[in-house]
């Protein structure tokens, strides 16, 4: 058995490697990285909501930008889909189409709201997707079907628990 052990985890189990390290009788563990983990709790939401309100200033009137719903996320049923969000984020930004679908080149237009959402964001450029997704899907799911993210806890089944353990001589 490893002198020290540190854990680690991303994403969810960057949550799971906080809370072991909060709440744990961990023995020889003498510390944690947590590399990514959502463990600023509400604030996160809030986050999300504000690239959401940007997005919908910045390109609610631009021709097949449209995400539907708004700060709750899609409304309930909706149909809207990741291919979707790809094509409005393309519209509105000119931002890469997934493969095989060709991008059209970017207009000035498209590269003038692409600045001011990142001015306003400050977000990553290459993060655009990722977090729009995260606040299109995710906040519809909290807002229409939060007794799915009650059963998804980190620590209250094994199934989810995906924090890594190293260790040091």
């Amino acid at each position: 058995m490893p002198a020290r052990v540190i854990i680690t985890g991303g994403s969810l189990g960057g949550i799971v490697t906080i809370q072991a390290i909060e709440q744990g009788n961990l023995g020889n563990v003498v510390g944690g990285l947590s590399i990514c983990g959502v463990i600023a709790g509400s604030r996160n939401w809030e986050g999300a909501l504000d690239i959401r309100l940007v997005y919908d200033a910045v390109c609610g009137q631009v021709p097949g930008a449209g995400i539907p719903g708004g700060a709750e996320g899609l409304p309930k049923d909706s149909t809207f889909a990741p291919l979707d969000l790809a094509l409005a984020l393309n519209a509105c930004f000119g931002t890469p189409l997934p493969a095989p679908l060709p991008t059209p080149p970017q207009t000035l237009e498209q590269l003038g709201r692409l600045v001011k959402f990142l001015e306003v964001t400050q977000i990553p450029a290459n993060f655009i997707g990722t977090d729009m997704g995260y606040v299109t899907f995710a906040m519809s799911n909290l807002v229409h079907v939060p007794a799915s993210w009650r059963a998804r806890s980190a620590w209250a089944t094994s199934t989810w628990t995906t924090a890594t353990a190293s260790s040091t001589p």
